[in-house]
């Protein structure tokens, strides 16, 4: 564990080099400080002045993720499986886990511009950025509207280009015909969670480690904001912007995010490879993570 670290080029340098030696969780610090209690999350002050906390493991070549809606830690399977080869780093979007709150602005660009800030921060290459849910939204929106070189690979988990979006088939393609209101949205929301956004066993064999581990618990003024933005959201017209290679996987069961979502976007992302694990539910990457780590990994290497 490396404490003390002010995030200059030299310091990351070091950083480096004792990542070389072993992957233990790496933090960097910028008030130089440990704490009696535990090193002080690792975080950069973003230019108008929040704090973007993120965690980094590991060594090798880079895997980002981004987190969805309401809940920060949800990577501890993908953090034990790839920390192991690779580079991994979590991302706490704003309002989430230990980054600050967003100050009103709830739009998807500022955690895009958040996540491009730690990429060159840590002067990361050949990055392959991962999103969950919302954190898919906010990863496809930022490699269509913005030219990131350090990023050459995305995967797109439990993603929607519409969160309101009903779909229908016409032909051999989908389509969108109807745009839902945010009140069905929300009872949507209300029923996954009711009926459990992670399966039941699951949820038992998790239960105890998702108290513990995925707070700090998100505020409702915080929830409400980034929900209302989804529910405005249409990525549609700009899915085929994105010009780097894409894997979505998807859910046949997912309620939150339905499947129809998984095969509109592989449509119209030109080249993306689409798998839908059946049986899946919204929260892949903590229900059945041995098949999402299995199709990550076989597409990043």
């Amino acid at each position: 564990m490396v404490c003390g670290v002010d995030g200059s080029p030299g310091d990351i340098e070091r950083v480096r080099e004792n990542l070389g030696r072993s992957p233990a969780l790496l933090v960097l610090n910028p008030d130089s400080e440990c704490q009696a209690k535990g090193v002080r999350m690792p975080y950069l002050t973003s230019w108008d002045g929040g704090r973007i906390n993120y965690d980094v493991y590991g060594n090798g070549r880079p895997i980002v993720f981004v987190h969805g809606w309401g809940i920060a830690r949800v990577w501890k399977y993908q953090v034990a499986e790839f920390s192991r080869d690779h580079m991994v780093v979590t991302v706490d979007i704003r309002g989430h886990g230990d980054s600050s709150g967003p100050r009103g602005d709830y739009s998807l660009d500022k955690p895009g511009e958040d996540l491009t800030a730690v990429i060159k921060k840590l002067r990361l290459e050949r990055v392959t950025l991962v999103g969950w849910s919302m954190g898919a939204s906010v990863v496809m929106k930022l490699m269509a509207e913005k030219n990131i070189p350090e990023v050459v690979s995305i995967v797109i988990i439990s993603g929607t280009p519409m969160f309101t979006a009903s779909y229908r088939r016409s032909g051999e393609h989908l389509t969108i015909s109807k745009k839902q209101g945010l009140l069905k949205v929300l009872f949507r929301v209300s029923r996954q969670y009711a009926m459990g956004i992670f399966r039941r066993s699951d949820f038992l064999k998790n239960r105890l480690w998702i108290v513990k581990n995925c707070g700090p618990w998100t505020s409702l003024r915080t929830m409400w904001g980034y929900m209302k933005t989804m529910a405005e959201t249409d990525l549609t017209g700009i899915l085929s912007d994105i010009k780097i290679p894409t894997l979505i996987l998807h859910g046949d069961s997912d309620i939150m995010c339905p499947v129809e979502g998984g095969y509109y976007m592989a449509e119209r992302i030109k080249g993306s490879i689409l798998e839908i694990l059946h049986g899946d539910d919204h929260s892949l990457g903590l229900t059945d993570p041995e098949r999402v780590n299995r199709k990550i990994r076989e597409f990043v290497e």
